[in-house]
């Protein structure tokens, strides 16, 4: 199967950075809807590069669908009703109707990961041996403060523990700096409800996590989407460029292992995004719930590390690297502390004491970092493998992303096609996807989809031959 090289991180991404150049041409007009770009040749000489990389870089923007390659032709801008990967800029699109009218009916769906392993990102924590720690004794039970309220924060010993496991990303705080939440997602709801107001702007990556997209809706708020490189995260030019001409809020970034695309931003993009934010006093929300989640030796610093003004609210929690069940998370939320403490506080006093104490025994045992370095392990093994059925029996000219943490894998089909079609046929076959459409606003990444690897095994790979076999029967590969 060939593969676009793009997508492999083993290279120089050199290409990302090029690509990154022309899609700010672009969004900004220099280049203009159904222009011709510049040949191969002229792009090498022009900036420098090889020709491999000209072609990587426009292959990047192609399967993004911001450009369109015509054979002995070359290269043209997209008109913005067949490209699904650029956005308006000029005018931030309030969220009114929901592009998934099922939604309910699709999220039970993907959260029956028994039956359908590959739509939520979740892994097998169960089969971990370490998770059998995961408890407390009659005795534990009967020496803890179960039926009182823990403090308004959150455990202190708890709250300790993160702080000193916060060193491995970088970030450098103590327990009083620290707030226990219901979960990440919990702590992000907290921040954008009592920290904008109906009708501000926030500005998030593309594609980014579906439920973000519900919940800012929820809030009446518009939003602008910042397209992603697969390799680098979050196009930083494009959002310089957009915060220039809009008054944005908030910026809400999974700068690590991020979800869907798989992405992490190198060191020095996270730097220069919290700088950038810090100059105009932004607001940036980082989810970090794969940050722990990564395959390296180390884990890469979150953006927090590089937070001097206490303008970046993390949130995490254990729902990936644990026990999603504990619903058990925690936020540092810089110099928004005392305001969010203060409204967490009123909505449900305080977080349940039980999975505090499960998880701080549990912690305080030793067993959390064996447990991870199992998951991390386990969780490339399964990634390797699900990439391998992907390029045996996906058709040619297919991308994917080549993660270096978490659980998702990223496909980009050539050609176009209809992607409801898609999901309809395989459902009907036991095998369900998140289709990439729900990542999005306007309509973009209907030629994508998500695919879960934390639950896959040899077990899984005729559903992979499957839904293969139903893309090569429904979608036009324009060849």
């Amino acid at each position: 199967m060939e593969r676009t090289a793009h997508y492999e991180r083993k290279k120089e991404t050199l290409y990302g950075e090029v690509a990154a150049k022309i899609e700010l041409q672009i969004l900004t007009g220099t280049y203009l809807q159904g222009e011709k770009l510049p040949s191969l040749r002229d792009l090498s000489r022009r900036l420098g590069i090889s020709i491999n990389t000209a072609r990587e870089a426009y292959g990047n923007l192609e399967s993004r669908r911001i450009i369109r390659g015509i054979p002995q032709s070359g290269y043209y801008v997209n008109s913005r009703e067949s490209s699904s990967g650029c956005c308006s800029l000029e005018t931030p699109r309030v969220i009114e109707d929901s592009p998934i009218t099922n939604y309910n009916s699709m999220m039970n769906e993907f959260l029956k990961s028994g039956e359908n392993p590959f739509s939520s990102a979740v892994f097998d924590l169960e089969s971990l041996p370490y998770s059998k720690k995961l408890y407390m004794s009659r005795e534990e039970q009967l020496n803890m403060d179960l039926f009182k309220y823990p403090p308004l924060a959150g455990l202190p010993q708890l709250r300790l523990e993160i702080a000193r496991r916060s060193l491995d990303a970088g970030i450098s705080v103590g327990a009083d700096d620290i707030i226990i939440t219901e979960g990440g997602m919990a702590g992000i709801a907290l921040a954008i409800k009592h920290l904008t107001s109906p009708g501000d702007t926030v500005a998030l990556e593309s594609p980014f996590y579906y439920n973000f997209l519900y919940l800012l809706r929820e809030f009446g708020l518009k939003v602008i989407e910042i397209p992603m490189n697969p390799d680098t995260g979050m196009n930083l030019d494009v959002l310089e460029f957009v915060l220039e001409r809009h008054p944005v809020k908030a910026v809400i970034s999974i700068p690590t292992n991020s979800n869907p695309i798989g992405s992490s931003m190198p060191e020095t993009n996270k730097r220069r995004l919290v700088e950038m934010l810090a100059k105009k006093d932004i607001m940036l929300l980082e989810d970090d719930i794969y940050g722990d989640i990564s395959f390296g030796d180390s884990r890469p610093p979150a953006c927090k590390a590089f937070d001097t003004e206490g303008n970046v609210i993390l949130c995490s929690s254990f729902a990936k690297s644990l026990a999603p069940g504990l619903r058990l998370g925690w936020m540092i939320p810089g110099k928004y502390y005392e305001k969010l403490l203060a409204v967490k506080t009123m909505t449900n006093v305080a977080t349940s004491a039980p999975s505090q104490y499960m998880a701080l025994n549990f912690i305080t045992g030793g067993y959390y970092d064996r447990h991870l370095r199992q998951l991390n392990r386990l969780a490339e093994e399964k990634m390797t493998a699900l990439r391998f059925a992907v390029r045996t029996f996906f058709p040619q000219r297919t991308q994917m992303t080549d993660p270096e943490g978490g659980f998702v894998l990223w496909i980009t089909l050539p050609g176009s096609g209809d992607m409801d079609e898609v999901f309809r046929r395989s459902r009907e076959k036991g095998v369900v996807f998140t289709p990439g459409s729900i990542f999005s606003l306007e309509g973009r990444w209907d030629n994508c989809l998500r695919l879960n690897a934390g639950l896959y095994s040899s077990i899984h790979e005729q559903s992979i031959r499957v839904l293969g076999g139903i893309i090569n029967e429904v979608w036009d590969f324009g060849e």
